[in-house]
């Protein structure tokens, strides 16, 4: 029996580039089915090695069980499983076999309003090549998905949703499908229209300034034409500047497995905090209105207001990310100023642009910073109660 699925209309053509770029870096959590299955596949003199070192997660409340990790391999904090670039496990049994991360990943699944929604973690360089697959619009596709394939691996384990509080409103998943929807038809009509990607987020972000400051029911969200942009322009630097440029550079060197689409080979990666070193004259030689990137720059926008709930660190729960996209667009766009500079190359290309979002998309993941730190145009955030993940140190050095 198939079941309709919601997913970015270029993500169906999807494939894992097979290089374990995923698969290093990362403690992989196993839930304690997972585990299970494991154990009964493996031998019992393998199983036995394999567990050793086995990390086991419990909540404090329940006692249960929220996840295990294996012990990783080597300086790079490799999968046990990963024989060369692709995983020996999947090779011996099969990808219907694999713990539930590893077949949903880069996609995790989400109720909708009318269907089940796919969403792609754009972490994953094949994600941004995918969206930099053609200059078409971005569209949503609603298809049919059969047992046994890629997409139903993926669809298989659904996120809840929690209700969403932005300032001091809260908002149900039924209203943010409303301004999502509504948000990505603006998209899509200047993606058709071959317009500006921050005209285009200026425009939203004023209209979701008046639903919250003016407490608008949601009916009367309305993206307006002709917003001023310059004091958005303004709010977008300030985004761009905000962070130090040596764990900006961390996290780029962090990132560099999945770099694939501009060559890092021989770089002296110390040099890359001078890059990053916010500079006011950038903007003479950038151009962010560029017209070869902007199909690539307004599709991310579609891919990441489709997107519009992260996972958590606690892999249980999913927070709403409408104020980060600024953020992540503006901090992309200094990663980007620094590869081009750092590679010596003349201006900004779309492949430049790719890296440079997955660096910033990253930087974000793994930072987990509170909504304090990242206001939004026209809002005053409200003081986070709880603040995760570790503090980036400025102090570290970057290997080179």
């Amino acid at each position: 029996m198939s079941e309709q699925v919601l997913v970015p209309e270029m993500m169906l053509r999807f494939t894992c580039n097979q290089q374990g770029c995923c698969c290093k870096g990362w403690r992989i959590p196993f839930s304690d089915q997972d585990l299970v299955g494991l154990m009964k596949l493996l031998e019992p003199d393998e199983c036995t090695e394999r567990m050793a070192g086995l990390r086991v997660f419990v909540d404090k409340t329940t006692k249960v069980v929220e996840q295990v990790q294996l012990a990783t391999v080597g300086e790079d904090f490799a999968c046990q499983f990963l024989e060369g670039a692709s995983c020996g496990l999947q090779r011996r049994y099969g990808a219907e076999n694999l713990p539930r991360i590893c077949q949903a990943f880069p996609a995790h699944a989400q109720p909708g309003a009318e269907a089940s929604e796919l969403h792609f973690d754009a972490v994953c360089p094949e994600v941004l090549e995918q969206l930099d697959e053609d200059d078409a619009p971005f569209q949503l596709a609603e298809v049919e998905v059969e047992p046994g394939s890629s997409l139903e691996w993926r669809a298989r384990y659904l996120f809840p949703l929690p209700a969403i509080h932005i300032g001091e409103r809260t908002f149900e998943p039924t209203e943010l499908w409303t301004l999502r929807r509504r948000i990505l038809k603006v998209v899509e009509e200047e993606g058709g229209r071959g317009g500006a990607a921050i005209d285009t987020l200026a425009r939203i972000s004023y209209a979701m300034a008046r639903l919250v400051n003016e407490d608008q029911p949601i009916d009367a969200f309305e993206i307006r034409e002709g917003e001023p942009v310059q004091p958005f322009e303004e709010h977008f630097e300030v985004c761009m500047r905000a962070h130090h440029p040596v764990p900006m550079a961390k996290a780029a060197y962090t990132y560099r497995r999945f770099v694939f689409a501009i060559e890092l080979e021989g770089l002296a990666w110390e040099e890359l905090v001078d890059h990053l070193a916010w500079r006011p004259e950038w903007r003479e030689g950038f151009d962010w209105r560029e017209p070869e990137l902007q199909p690539l720059m307004l599709r991310f926008l579609g891919h990441r207001f489709f997107s519009s709930f992260d996972r958590l660190p606690d892999d249980r729960q999913l927070g709403f990310n409408y104020g980060t996209v600024t953020h992540g667009l503006a901090t992309a766009m200094r990663f980007a100023m620094a590869l081009r500079d750092w590679t010596g190359r003349e201006r900004v290309d779309r492949d430049v642009l790719k890296v440079a979002l997955g660096m910033s998309e990253f930087m974000y993941r793994s930072w987990r910073l509170p909504a304090a730190t990242m206001p939004w145009f026209g809002l005053t955030p409200k003081a986070p109660t709880l603040i995760t993940g570790k503090r980036p140190d400025a102090t570290e050095e970057v290997p080179s």
